[in-house]
């Protein structure tokens, strides 16, 4: 039922803690939630901006991991070239177009050298003798092998194959790489007559590559630096300082420099401080067989622009949600102490519905404990005066047939059918006996009496019954649920013998500190069960006995697929 009430008896409705407060509290309320919204709106810029980090790395990390490819992928290119051209070099000294021998030190023919400058990426190609004097050049002007040559020449002269120089100046400070390539005799393959020298510019295709950035940026840029002593060198002209490439280094101490990382082999992502001393998300890889590393970075400023745009924009959304917020509040209010008393006068009544049925319980409760009481005092009774009486009779009936003359056959035989009936009226008064209260619950526990069920159910039904305990100690301890846990087994194996149809059951009684855990299952047949239609007297027997304990009973079954009873029943801790 909705109640409708008019916006001044809303009002009148505020208890007074809400209606007496002085303004200062609900000015202290006004501060709480203004922090509250600005601490949400610094973790949300917080979260923003370590949202767009992860996007830089991940672009940077793409970017770095193209150009590494490219540039490995330019050297495999330069060294394929130059392998080919050795095989060529070797064939034409085979043929006589390309002599180095001690006694015609200078058998060339410089058309071929200018064929082979143009078929490459060469600025200048020369041919050089072991001694190091430059036999013939493309285009002229070189006559002897620059100082910084002379190791990877000896090397190439050694080892008879196609060498990959690092980044050199040569006198004018122009900035080149080169490419050795042996000339092998072709009749003695393990020796190399001379070296042609193929010097590159990295101007052509090199730094081109590097300066390159695949999306507009103001501030990105990649740098190939490699390490020289206890310093690193950057090798290629850089975006904001010029002049720079094998003159700029910095010493790799500087662990800020996302350089001085990468030439000691690491490889990743950090925020640090480039060459100018500016603050950037920074990528570092290795260049594979070769001295070099790559560095992909981008200013932070850059970085986080749209994150702080989006601080300013949330900043303004705070501002505006808290001033919503507190009309909102001031219209609410009223609502809000409507809705207070209904839930009030709602718990009152499930309040008074609670303590009636706790009432009820409690009725059923001793109601329980009056009749357990009442079958334990029948089965003393029973036992004791009528089972008594019974086995009195009997010995005086065999007393008495033991006294017939042999001539009275007849009085004999009805004698003995009195006795077998007797002897029947008697197991009878012992079955009802039990079934009401059986001794060996109060004499011996409830594990004994519960493994007695099983026995019980087997020979009166036939059917096969097993009996799993789950105790940690076996020391005898208190159970004042033994008598419900025993007559929910009770009833839940007499509706397995009557209603499952089973060839077998199934007894768990398990025990621990926190519960006790009785499960009794069969494969019968099952049946349609729904918690809010258990109108059977069993059932319901089962249930009140469980919560009689502060306990629970669950019932799962299905047609077809047999029926599992649980009962739980919470302990109170040991000490």
């Amino acid at each position: 039922m909705r109640i409708k009430v008019s916006e001044r008896l809303a009002w009148s409705y505020l208890s007074p803690y809400l209606t007496n407060r002085p303004i200062v509290v609900w000015f202290a309320v006004a501060i709480i939630l203004l922090s509250g919204l600005s601490g949400a709106g610094v973790w949300y810029y917080r979260h923003q901006r370590e949202t767009l980090k992860k996007d830089v790395w991940s672009d940077l990390n793409a970017i770095a991991d193209l150009k590494v490819s490219q540039i490995s992928e330019w050297r495999r290119s330069r060294v394929a070239e130059a392998t080919i051209l050795a095989d060529i070099a070797s064939r034409e000294a085979a043929l006589g177009r390309l002599v180095l021998t001690s006694r015609r030190p200078g058998g060339l023919d410089p058309e071929l050298l200018r064929t082979f400058r143009d078929n490459t990426q060469a600025e200048r190609i020369f041919l050089v003798s072991r001694e190091g004097r430059v036999v013939e050049s493309a285009p002229p002007g070189v006559s002897q092998a620059p100082q910084s040559d002379l190791q990877l020449l000896e090397r190439c002269f050694t080892e008879r194959k196609v060498l990959f120089s690092d980044f050199n100046k040569d006198p004018s400070e122009d900035i080149h790489l080169d490419l050795f390539v042996p000339v092998t005799d072709p009749a003695k393959r393990d020796q190399a007559l001379a070296v042609l020298v193929l010097r590159l510019d990295p101007d052509d295709y090199l730094y081109p590559l590097i300066q390159t950035w695949p999306t507009p940026s103001r501030t990105a840029e990649t740098l190939l630096i490699r390490r020289q002593g206890d310093s690193v060198v950057y090798l290629n002209e850089l975006r904001h300082r010029k002049g720079t490439a094998l003159r700029l280094s910095f010493p790799l101490t500087q662990q800020s420099l996302p350089a001085a990382h990468a030439t000691v082999g690491a490889e990743t992502t950090m925020e640090g401080t480039d060459y100018r001393g500016v603050p950037v998300l920074a990528v570092t890889r290795q260049i594979p067989n070769s001295p070099w590393a790559l560095v992909a970075k981008m200013d932070q400023a850059e970085s986080y622009a749209i994150a702080k745009q989006m601080a300013k924009v949330t900043g303004f959304q705070v501002f505006l949600l808290v001033s919503t917020l507190s009309l909102a509040f001031a219209l609410l209010l009223g609502q809000k102490a409507i809705q207070i008393r209904n839930r009030e006068r709602q718990a009152k009544i499930e309040y008074r519905e609670l303590a009636k049925h706790s009432d009820e319980l409690q009725r059923l409760a001793a109601h329980l404990d009056i009749r357990e009481e009442e079958s334990r005092r029948i089965s003393r009774e029973i036992h004791e005066e009528f089972g008594n009486a019974l086995v009195g009779a009997r010995f005086r009936l065999l007393d008495v047939h033991g006294r017939v003359p042999d001539d009275h056959p007849e009085l004999a035989e009805r004698i003995k059918a009195v006795l077998a009936e007797q002897k029947s009226l008697i197991d009878q008064v012992r079955s009802i006996s039990q079934h009401l209260r059986p001794p060996i619950l109060d004499q011996l526990g409830l594990i004994p009496a519960i493994k007695w069920l099983a026995d019980d159910f087997e020979l009166r039904t036939g059917t096969k019954c097993l009996v799993s305990i789950q105790v940690p100690d076996r020391t005898k301890r208190k159970r004042p649920y033994a008598s419900a846990i025993y007559r929910i087994c009770q009833e839940a194996l007499s509706n397995v013998a009557r209603h499952s149809g089973s060839d077998g059951a199934q007894v768990l009684f398990s025990e621990n500190d926190a519960e006790a855990v009785l499960e009794v299952r069969d494969n019968g047949k099952g049946f349609v069960f729904s918690e809010g239609n258990d109108s059977s007297i069993g059932i319901i027997n089962m249930r009140e006995r469980a919560r009689q304990c502060g306990g629970t009973l669950d019932i799962i079954t299905a047609p077809g697929q047999g029926t599992k009873v649980t009962a739980r029943i919470p302990l109170e801790k040991r000490a």
